[in-house]
């Protein structure tokens, strides 16, 4: 008997690689590709088509924020690694924002992007001490930190309150991003979604 079963077994593997092979594969995203590029769209439709770099890019439903990797092949002048947040405004302009690098998985990168029309600066909650400071209309600021647990808050010049505070703790490979526009300011978690097709 156990002989049947083993032999049933064998069989079964044989005839249906590549159904386990489709299975492994749900298991597993794919990867992203070796020069990938980083890119994530805010304020854009699900279904809604985005150019950058000379590509086009499909906005899908549930990866809204997050960045999508792509071959720097596939795009004009951009260096691999490099992280890219694209902004529509309520007009419908899109602003392209360039952030900086993670290059370094010791550490958490902490970033602020600004689409709201006053400079913005993170820092401890208390006024205390500046985290990333003076942070234009449509730009990012970016700094790497310890993993930490603290308040922080987005001040802008006039007010010596912040605007918004935010209790975080911070943990290596978790990297995060405070997002300021005319609604408010949030935090996001960065995250990847699928590789660009």
């Amino acid at each position: 008997m156990p002989n049947i079963i083993t032999f049933m077994f064998t069989l079964f593997l044989l005839l249906s690689p590549t159904q386990l092979l489709a299975n492994d594969e749900a298991l597993y995203a794919t990867a992203p590709p070796v020069d990938a590029s980083f890119v994530r769209f805010f304020g854009f439709d699900t279904g809604e088509i985005v150019q950058f770099s000379g590509k086009d890019f499909t906005m899908k439903s549930g990866e809204a924020d997050a960045y999508v990797p792509v071959s720097s092949a596939d795009l004009e002048s951009i260096v691999k690694g490099s992280f890219y947040s694209l902004l529509k405004n309520s007009d419908g302009s899109i602003v392209t924002v360039q952030e900086g690098l993670r290059d370094d998985p010791r550490k958490v990168f902490i970033t602020l992007l600004n689409a709201n029309d006053q400079v913005l600066s993170l820092g401890v909650a208390d006024g205390s001490m500046d985290v990333i400071s003076d942070i234009g209309a449509f730009s990012s600021g970016q700094r790497a930190v310890n993993a930490i647990k603290i308040e922080l808050g987005i001040f802008n010049k006039r007010d010596l309150k912040p605007m918004a505070r935010f209790d975080v703790a911070l943990r290596r490979g978790q990297n995060i991003t405070f997002f300021a526009d005319h609604s408010g300011v949030r935090i996001i978690e960065d995250r990847f979604g699928a590789n660009a097709e």
